[in-house]
C-alpha cells in the first residue's frame, strides 16, 4: 500500500487467480491478475492506489507483483528453457541416412 493512504485504510488491488500448477516436486505456482476497480483516486484518503493490471506470481507461498513487461520477460524465459529442455529430449538425427538422403543414395 502507498504511503499517501491513511493508516487502517486498505485499499489493495483485487486479485483475480489465472491458474495453479502443482509440480511434480510439490511446489504450488499460482499466477493472478491484480486490479483495482477504479482508477481514480480513492475516496477515502485521496491517494491512488496500486497500480492496475499487474501481474501476481507466487511460488511456495512467496508472493511478487510483476507488472506486464517483467511477466512477459518471465514467459519468454520460461518458454525458451522448455524449448531448451525438449530439444535436448530429442534423438539425435541419423547422420549417415540425413547424409545419403541429401545425396539422393537409398538408405543402406
Amino acid at each position: 500500500m502507498p504511503d499517501d493512504h491513511e493508516p487502517g485504510h486498505d485499499c489493495r488491488p483485487r486479485v483475480r487467480n489465472i491458474g495453479r500448477v502443482y509440480t511434480a516436486a510439490g511446489d504450488e505456482i499460482s499466477i493472478d491478475h491484480l486490479y483495482h476497480p477504479d482508477p481514480d483516486p480513492c475516496p477515502a484518503c485521496g491517494g491512488k492506489c496500486e497500480t492496475v493490471g499487474a501481474v501476481g506470481l507466487t511460488v511456495n507461498g512467496e508472493f511478487a507483483p510483476l507488472d506486464p513487461e517483467e511477466a512477459l520477460l518471465v514467459v519468454n524465459r520460461l518458454a525458451r528453457g522448455v524449448s531448451i529442455a525438449l530439444e535436448t529430449m530429442e534423438e539425435p538425427p541419423d547422420l549417415a541416412r540425413e547424409i545419403a538422403r541429401f545425396a539422393g543414395d537409398p538408405p543402406a
